[in-house]
Order: structure tokens, then C-alpha cells, then sequence
């Protein structure tokens, strides 16, 4: 029960704004990543596990483009939201 009953696994949603990029190209890179390349529907993601080692403890049940805003849509838990963040960090640098 211990293992079950931990914080952080509460689903959540966050919409990060995207400057450099289109909000839809990243999103499709980053379902592309967590999925590690296997060919998934859009925007769905294989189930994290909550036991055994840290990165388990993410999770994301969607990532999706709002093309309006240029921003993309977050939805998981803590960990999960987190990692989508520093990747878009990552991936949003204006191009020379």
C-alpha cells in the first residue's frame, strides 16, 4: 500500500508556450521520445509504471498542439510535466 499511496501521481494539466518552433512540430517530436520511436497513435503514450526506478514515476497522457496560441498542452502528472518542460527548453532555441 506504501508503494501505491505516493504523492505526484495526480494528473495535471499545463499549457507551455512555445516562441521559436511550431507548437505542432514539437509535439510530435516529443510523443516521437517518450514513445522511443515506436509507431504509437498521436499524442498517447505508453503507461509508466509507479514501482522501481525513478523515470518510472513519470507520467503523461497527452501532449497535444494548440496551433492557435502556439503553445502545447500538458497533460500528467508532476514528474511527467516536468520532463515535457526542460525537453521544450531544449527544443525551442530560435534558428540563426
Amino acid at each position: 500500500l506504501e508503494e501505491l499511496d505516493k504523492p505526484g501521481f495526480e494528473e495535471q494539466l499545463k499549457v507551455i508556450n512555445i516562441k521559436n518552433a511550431k507548437a505542432k512540430d514539437i509535439a510530435e517530436l516529443i510523443t516521437k521520445i517518450i514513445n522511443k520511436g515506436e509507431n504509437k497513435n498521436q499524442n498517447t503514450f505508453r503507461p509508466a509504471s509507479r514501482f522501481g526506478e525513478k523515470e518510472k514515476d513519470e507520467s503523461l497522457s497527452l501532449v497535444s498542439p494548440d496551433e492557435r496560441t502556439n503553445s502545447i498542452i500538458v497533460v500528467g502528472n508532476s514528474q511527467g510535466i516536468d520532463r515535457i518542460v526542460k525537453l521544450v527548453a531544449q527544443l525551442d532555441y530560435p534558428l540563426d
